[in-house]
This record gives C-alpha cells, sequence and structure tokens, in this order.
C-alpha cells in the first residue's frame, strides 16, 4: 500500500503518485488525517463539494473503474489517503 498526501488541488490517484496495479480488481481506502471530498463523474471536488469522507472511519473500497477515474481534494490542509491495490 502507500500513503498519499492530498493537496488542495483535485487530483487522481496517479497524480498523487500511485498506480492502480494492473491485477487490481478494487483499492482499498481510508483517510487517515483530515476530511477528504472526491467525485467520480469528471467534475472537479472542491472543499465544500463532492463525496466526504472523514479521517479515523474504517477502510472503504473503490472498484478499479472508480479507482481510474476518481478525483480527490483535501478538505483541509495536511489530509492523508491510504491505499492498497487489492487482486480478490
Amino acid at each position: 500500500g502507500a500513503q498519499l498526501t492530498v493537496t488542495a488541488t483535485a487530483s487522481s490517484l496517479a497524480d498523487l503518485g500511485f498506480t492502480v496495479p494492473a491485477t487490481a480488481k478494487y483499492v482499498q481506502v481510508q483517510v487517515q488525517a483530515n476530511a477528504i471530498r472526491f467525485t467520480f463523474d469528471g467534475t472537479a471536488p472542491t472543499a465544500s463539494v463532492g463525496f466526504r469522507s472523514e479521517s479515523g472511519l474504517s477502510p472503504f473500497y473503490w472498484s478499479r473503474a472508480e479507482a481510474l477515474v476518481v478525483e480527490i481534494i483535501e478538505e483541509a490542509t495536511g489530509s492523508k489517503l491510504q491505499v492498497q491495490g487489492m487482486g480478490h
């Protein structure tokens, strides 16, 4: 897995330094510091627009298709995201 620093600019996982493995069917995700916002439909999230996920919640999953198109932004400075491609 990898810990990613989420920024104030809407970014893909690749922009943040994570390549979804070719064998991954989904990506396990956990927000580890400060809330994030994310979208899947091509619109850029903002600090107040998009799906919201808070730090400290249980890990969740994005399908491979979602992981390849997600755009992510920090809601406050210092957001961290733990991600890992899962093949099963």
